[in-house]
């Protein structure tokens, strides 16, 4: 093993040609920072290289699909890769599903500094320092099959650092049981290590997530090689946007007193902890009082996301809210053992609940009113399926006396 230690920088999945999902409404000012947000991510990684001192940065896929990206992507990464190799910082890339090293164009000519692995074999290559080889890295491109291949990886050691290079799914007993010690992967949205201390497995993640699911921060790896040869990894987070979920336990009545300071101060916490970059936030407000009916808990979600958004979203750290939910209160456990219609009515909709499968209400549809918009109106979803069946919990609640044993709860004195 090498005698000298050394950092090198792992980042992959920029996807510089993929919008993000799940938004609409959004103003000039908010769409202009979502658009640019894939470049942004990737422009903080090539520039955390240069202040990092790193000593070559390993891309492992799903960069940019040439023909969506167009040629402003193109011109992006070859200025990047040109800025790098003014810096003396070599690039290894190896190709994913979207980035296929054939499908870069052919009059456009990578830097010396940028060495892209074959699609159809594995291949080898030393990095050096001041002619002295610290890192022998090990590579190869997507070649249209979903898992890493661990035998076309050496099994034999090189005496100093290797790094294998790779794109797609994996078995982590197998890739440990090769002579590698870091194997940087890519094709996961969200950052994960397996394997051991002395044997990494690691996916960066990508550097911008796009749509609601992808949560929180995302950036690239910056990996400390020590002397002896073990590595610890370091996240840096590149994200420009930023996605959120929030909850929120609303104190009393929703809609009276504390809500709106409620929401402000957590906007103001969120700003201080997520630097300046726009935040896309999902809300959803619970409460321990009332909640109201279900019409007056969508009216106050609209007034409430209203507010949100005339309020926080400019600045250095905009807060855009893509959403606001409100949850009622949970229905009383006793109602579920009752001995009535209420009762009945709930465990089968718990059971509902718990099954996975989409409710179907056509058949309940008298024939001649199947074509007609109310059985439009009655599809469900499997993305809408939960929300439905909360709501209908609520007002078959409602309708069956749920209303009634509140009131009478609350007039009950307390025997504390």
């Amino acid at each position: 093993m090498t005698d000298v230690g050394f950092r090198f920088l792992h980042a992959a999945d920029f996807h510089l040609e993929q919008p993000f999902s799940g938004l609409t409404e959004l103003p000039e000012s908010i769409a202009a920072l979502v658009v640019e947000a894939p470049f942004a991510a990737a422009l903080r990684m090539f520039d955390a290289a240069i202040r990092e001192r790193v000593e070559f940065i390993i891309l492992s896929g799903d960069l940019l699909d040439v023909e969506q990206a167009g040629a402003a992507g193109v011109s992006f990464l070859l200025e990047q890769f040109e800025r790098m190799q003014s810096h003396g910082i070599a690039v290894y890339w190896c190709g994913g599903r979207s980035d296929n090293p054939q499908e870069w164009p052919a009059g456009v000519n990578l830097p010396a500094g940028v060495q892209v692995f074959p699609a159809f074999k594995v291949e080898e290559l030393t990095h050096f320092r001041d002619e002295e080889p610290i890192a022998l890295i090990v590579g190869r491109s997507w070649h249209r099959s979903a898992d890493i291949s661990p035998l076309d990886f050496p099994d034999e050691g090189s005496g100093v650092f290797t790094v294998g290079v790779g794109y797609g799914t994996c078995d982590p007993a197998l890739l440990t049981q090769r002579r590698v010690d870091y194997w940087a992967l890519g094709g996961e949205h969200e950052r994960r290590t397996l394997g051991s201390t002395q044997k990494v497995i690691h996916y960066p993640g990508t550097t911008q997530s796009r749509e609601p699911s992808e949560l929180g921060p995302h950036g690239c790896s910056l990996v400390h090689v020590a002397a002896e040869g073990r590595s610890r990894i370091q996240t840096l987070n590149t994200d420009a946007v930023r996605w959120l979920d929030e909850t929120i336990l609303v104190a009393g009545e929703l809609g009276k007193g504390d809500t709106p300071k409620q929401l402000a101060d957590r906007v103001k916490q969120l700003r201080s902890e997520n630097d300046e970059r726009l935040l896309l936030v999902r809300w959803k407000l619970r409460g321990s009082g009332k909640l109201g009916s279900t019409q007056r808990r969508r009216e106050l979600a609209t007034e409430l996301l209203g507010y949100l958004r005339s309020e926080f979203a400019s600045g250095k750290t905009p807060v855009w809210s893509v959403s606001v939910d409100i949850d009622a209160a949970e229905t009383p456990a006793a109602w579920y053992e009752e001995d009535s219609m209420l009762g009945e009515f709930l465990r089968v909709s718990s059971r509902w609940q718990q099954d996975d499968v989409t409710p179907d209400l056509s058949a309940e549809i008298p024939e001649a009113f199947r074509e007609h918009e109310l059985a439009e109106m009655l599809a469900i979803s499997e993305t809408s399926r939960e929300q439905v069946l909360a709501e209908a919990v609520i007002l078959g609640s409602q309708l069956l006396g749920g209303n009634e044993r509140t009131k009478r709860s609350e007039r009950t004195p307390s025997r504390e």
